[in-house]
């Protein structure tokens, strides 16, 4: 009786070498260009180095709490506002703060009882598209009638698209 030997053929089982990795995402878009896209987003959400922090107004507790809230740098009207109980001399906008109100084509009324805003301190406000009417205080002297006063150095009010 003979035996024979017969050579199997065994499969090689390897692992695949490791490729370069590259950082591209399933939609081809390069790190390079994420970082990019971060870097301008940044940039769009700040100004002048201050992150932009917004929030939306439709009555009066809402806009005096947002101007008081210093982290809010744009405010942005989304209906018609009539101030009833802030204080006759106006809302103060104050300490160097850089303020964007936004009116969206609204208004704002002082209700023939009481100014607006009160702009001071070296406080930097621009106002955009919005209606300030209505504005008063009894007070009798060149500074206090009108919608918004505006005092101390350095303080800057800038009003585009807008009635008073």
């Amino acid at each position: 009786m003979g035996f024979t030997q017969s050579k199997s053929k065994q499969s090689k089982t390897t692992t695949p070498k490791p490729k370069c990795i590259k950082t591209t995402t399933s939609v081809g878009i390069t790190t390079t260009r994420i970082f990019a896209i971060l870097i301008f987003a940044f940039l769009a959400i700040t100004q002048n180095g201050i992150a932009q922090n917004s929030a939306n107004v439709a009555n009066q507790q809402q806009l005096v709490d947002a101007i008081l809230d210093t982290t809010v740098t744009i405010i942005n009207f989304t209906a018609n506002i009539t101030l009833t109980t802030t204080p006759a001399g106006g809302i103060a906008i104050n300490n160097n703060r850089i303020l964007t109100i936004n009116g969206n084509g609204w208004e704002i009324s002082g209700n023939v009882e009481r100014r607006i805003l009160n702009v001071t301190t070296g406080a930097k406000v621009t106002i955009n598209n919005l209606t300030l009417k209505d504005g008063y205080t009894a007070t009798p002297d060149f500074f206090s009638d009108g919608a918004v006063r505006v005092s101390d150095a350095g303080t800057i009010l800038t009003a585009n698209n807008y009635t008073f």
